[in-house]
């Protein structure tokens, strides 16, 4: 299985960043997140649309591999908050990371001491419509 590395100090070089660039993509050698899982998939009121919205494990590792950290204006600019989500963990050394991710190719994700980051992914529309990895 692969990995996706994180840092806080990469993240939030990124984000001042990502303030006159756009997006930035999440790397660096500091933090590897491993073990995907998944905790739950459900939808806010209005998603009656999204029960079959689900994703696997690596679904969501590859997700994150190609996600790009974003502000929220641009975010919300660029993606369409859909009400369909699917939520789950990855570790790291650091401890237990928190994230979720929505059909519309957005995802928040949180670490250990609680900082959460946006992201958006344009790469991602065949795993998240259910088409799967070997699409890609």
């Amino acid at each position: 299985m692969t990995t996706r590395r994180f840092s806080k100090h990469m993240v939030a070089a990124a984000l001042i960043s990502a303030a006159g660039c756009g997006q930035q993509a999440i790397t660096t050698d500091s933090v590897q997140l491993a073990d995907y899982q998944i905790l739950a998939n459900g939808q806010e009121e209005g998603g009656e649309f999204c029960k079959d919205f689900n994703l696997t494990p690596e679904q969501a590792e590859w997700f994150f591999a190609r996600a790009k950290l974003m502000e929220a204006q641009q975010l919300y600019q660029r993606f369409d908050h859909l009400p369909c989500w699917v939520r789950g963990t990855a570790r790291s050394s650091a401890g237990i990371w928190l994230w979720e991710i929505r059909a519309g190719g957005t995802a928040r994700i949180v670490s250990p001491d609680g900082e959460a980051e946006l992201l958006g992914c344009d790469q991602c529309d065949a795993v998240l419509s259910g088409v799967g990895l070997s699409a890609q």
